[in-house]
């Protein structure tokens, strides 16, 4: 599963953090459910919430990762601009995998990206610098 930041195990539900690890949420007691305004306050690129399909997600440490002197920064871009906010319409119910689309011209099945391509997405076309581990 290569979306909604949940590699390197930087982004996790808030109730599934690991014994020994640190949780990535704000307070100590770690809480089953939060409420819409909850997660609005966390709607910045240094506290960054979001939710999909009813689970919330702090993206906070995997946008942590990457400085902005990185290639992939701008990557980090449309989850900001959506921090605090429900992303499930990027994703497909069913299979919880980014949505896709069939491109006209290539024919080719292509992630469907309305905010532009977003880290761990790859590109549409082949590069030599997208790793796939």
């Amino acid at each position: 599963d290569r979306g909604a930041g949940q590699q390197r195990g930087a982004a996790r539900s808030m109730d599934e953090s690991k014994a020994g690890e640190a949780p990535f949420v704000v307070d100590s007691k770690q809480r089953r459910f939060y409420t819409p305004a909850e997660v609005a306050r966390h709607n910045c690129a240094h506290d960054c919430w979001v939710s999909i399909f009813g689970r919330v997600l702090d993206l906070s440490a995997l946008l942590r990762e990457i400085p902005e002197d990185h290639p992939d920064f701008d990557l980090t871009l449309p989850i900001v601009q959506h921090a605090g906010k429900d992303i499930s319409e990027w994703f497909d119910p069913a299979t919880r995998e980014v949505k896709t689309e069939l491109d006209k011209t290539t024919g080719l099945v292509l992630p469907k990206l309305p905010h532009g391509r977003f880290l761990h997405v790859a590109p549409p076309e082949p590069v030599s610098n997208w790793g796939t581990d």
